[in-house]
C-alpha cells in the first residue's frame, strides 16, 4: 500500500481491525514522512510514527538513505509476521552508492554509525545525516559525539540504547 503519510491517518481503524489484528502481511510504503515543505501543512506527515507505534503487530522503520530504503523494502517483502510500515521523506535521495544485491535488515536492530563518550544522538530516517553532520561540527569543539541510526521505531532496539547510555549519560 503506497500512500502519503497524512492520508494514512484516515485509515487508522482499518489498519487495526482489518490488518493488524489478523497479522496480515501488508507493507505500508509511507511517502512524505515528516515536514514536506512546499506541499504545505496539510501534507506534513508528522504523526505517523506515533499513531502506528500503538498498533499491536505493526513494525515501523525509516531509512537513512536510498540504499537503506531499498534494503528495508526487501526486508518488508521477506517479513511475514504481520504488517510493516516503511516511512520515507519527500524529495531526492542523498546520492549514496547502491549495491547490486539486496541485504535483509534484522527487524528491530539499530546500528552505530559513530560512537561517542560525551553525547550520543539517536536518529532515524532523514535525520541521520544531519545528526552525523552535527557530530562532525561538535568534534571540532573537542566533543565526542556518537550517532546511532535507530532504523526502527517499533520494535525499538533497547540493547543499543543501553549500550549508548553506558558510553555517555547524555542521549539526544
Amino acid at each position: 500500500c503506497a500512500i502519503y503519510s497524512t492520508f494514512l491517518h484516515r485509515a487508522f481503524d482499518q489498519i487495526v481491525h482489518d490488518i493488524a489484528i489478523q497479522h496480515l502481511h501488508v507493507i505500508f510504503a509511507i511517502d512524505r514522512g515528516g515536514v514536506v515543505g512546499a506541499d504545505g501543512p496539510t501534507h506534513h506527515g508528522v504523526l505517523d510514527l506515533s499513531y502506528l507505534r500503538c498498533i499491536q503487530t505493526m513494525v515501523i522503520m525509516a531509512p537513512k538513505d536510498e540504499s537503506e530504503l531499498r534494503n528495508m523494502l526487501f526486508t518488508a517483502v521477506e517479513y511475514n509476521k504481520g504488517p510493516i510500515a516503511l516511512r520515507y521523506p519527500r524529495g531526492n535521495g542523498i546520492g549514496v552508492p547502491i549495491s547490486s544485491t539486496f541485504e535483509q535488515i534484522e527487524i528491530g536492530k539499530a546500528e552505530w554509525l559513530r560512537k561517542g563518550t560525551d553525547i550520543n544522538i539517536l536518529a532515524i530516517g532523514n535525520m541521520v545525516y544531519p545528526a552525523l553532520r552535527a557530530a562532525e561540527i561538535l568534534a571540532e569543539e573537542n566533543l565526542s559525539i556518537g550517532v546511532i541510526n535507530m532504523r526502527f521505531v517499533k520494535p525499538i532496539d533497547v540493547q543499543i540504547i543501553e549500550e549508548a547510555v553506558a558510553y555517555s549519560p547524555l542521549l539526544l
